[in-house]
């Protein structure tokens, strides 16, 4: 199967363990090519029912969600969900009412947990039709925050369709049911049920381009711990492999990600958003500094000169922001190596590049304006020590598919 949308994460109010900090190169993912990790944190209104018979209503609730999956995928092509896991989070007001009648424990089971896959033949999916989603006996503390482990998920697949259009696939987070005990002392058990519907307009976590004659590439099958961001936010990974020329020394392959986060999950038409906090990592392989250190045996490090670093968007503008045009962006240097290849981080092991600023279109109301990574120019500086050696330029021309990076609801 060569297209992957490999795990699903939620974790209602906040997480008690996974990466925290400021959002940066310390807690950001790395994506192999190919591949595309997204994060928002995003408030839905829950109900909880106890007996069937006491309704609490509109409860906000904020939900930490991941999708995994791949950048692209042929018309017609399955997208498979392999993994997943989340927590829950109850506040300690709600778990101080639940000690004045005794309740010291809680289970449940996950009812309906819905993935909503437009462009897909399927269009929803209720994963919790298809596995069996438990929530294990966990121990209530009155006035303390309760965190409810979420079963892992895998196992099923959505398809792309197969009419013969380009399309683009995106993931969002739908409607979700609890069926739950609450164990108490005083009163037993006392059931209840927790409804959270879907968002009128669900947030797109992640979204997947489907073209005639794509074949996606295999990604890795791998649970990855959550980042926590800011309330409203959405972070985002993506890796691609850019296929580069330098000249004589010929063309070489360019794995790349980029990670960073947008402040808002949505925008009004006309008014502005941006990628922040953004990082990127190239690994420069090993038959070009093979080739460098065949012309320039001395040579023992490099750094890399980025003149141009190219990201567009679709329903904003402008098309194209080029952050490294006005200033260029310097890396570190680094060792040459003997075997694998040299993982460089762009601007610099913990740097950020600068803001990529968009406007959402006018018209755009009621649509998703996408980002995207487009292309990338620079010069690979051979040194040996402080000295330059050489500079040599290299060009790595927008991929086919381009990198999706994010995708922002337009109101």
């Amino acid at each position: 199967m060569k297209f992957f949308a490999a795990t699903v994460f939620t974790s209602l109010f906040s997480l008690a363990l996974g990466r925290t900090g400021e959002l940066g190169p310390t807690n950001y993912y790395s994506a192999a090519p190919g591949l595309q990790i997204g994060v928002a944190n995003l408030t839905v209104k829950c109900n909880v029912t106890a007996y069937g018979l006491i309704p609490i209503n509109n409860i906000k609730v904020t939900a930490l969600v991941q999708f995994t999956n791949a950048n692209y995928v042929g018309l017609g092509a399955p997208i498979q969900i392999e993994s997943g896991i989340g927590r829950v989070k109850l506040g300690g007001d709600l778990t101080g009412l639940l000690g004045l009648i005794g309740i010291d424990s809680i289970t449940a089971k996950v009812s309906e947990l819905g993935i909503v896959a437009d462009g897909t033949a399927e269009g929803v999916v209720d994963i919790a039709k298809i596995l069996d989603l438990n929530v294990p006996n966990t121990t209530v503390t009155p006035n303390k925050p309760l965190f409810i482990t979420l079963p892992q998920t895998g196992g099923f697949s959505v398809t792309a369709h197969s009419d013969g259009k380009s399309e683009i696939i995106t993931a969002a987070l739908g409607s979700v049911k609890l069926n739950a005990t609450a164990h108490s002392k005083l009163l037993g058990n006392i059931p209840a049920s927790i409804s959270c519907p879907a968002l009128p307009r669900p947030v797109v976590i992640g979204f997947i381009r489907a073209e005639p004659d794509f074949v996606a590439p295999d990604v890795p099958k791998k649970v990855y711990d959550l980042v926590e961001v800011p309330n409203g936010s959405l972070l985002g990974t993506a890796g691609i492999e850019f296929v580069c020329t330098a000249g004589s020394f010929g063309t070489f392959s360019l794995p790349t990600y980029v990670s960073g986060y947008i402040g808002n999950l949505t925008v009004g038409a006309g008014a502005p958003f941006q990628f922040e906090n953004g990082h990127a990592t190239v690994s420069v392989p090993q038959s070009i500094q093979k080739a460098v250190k065949a012309q320039y045996a001395s040579a023992d490090g490099f750094s890399v000169k980025l003149t141009s670093l190219r990201f567009s968007a679709q329903n904003a503008s402008p098309e194209v922001n080029d952050v490294a045009t006005s200033s260029p962006i310097t890396t570190d240097t680094y060792k040459f190596k003997s075997t694998g290849s040299v993982s460089v981080d762009v601007p610099g092991s913990n740097g950020l590049l600068a803001p990529v600023q968009f406007t959402a279109n006018s018209d755009a109301a009621g649509q998703l304006a996408y980002t995207y990574l487009d292309s990338v120019k620079g010069t690979l500086i051979v040194k040996q020590g402080s000295k330059t050696l050489k500079s040599i330029a290299f060009s790595c021309p927008q991929p086919t598919p381009r990198l999706g990076l994010f995708s922002v609801n337009v109101y």
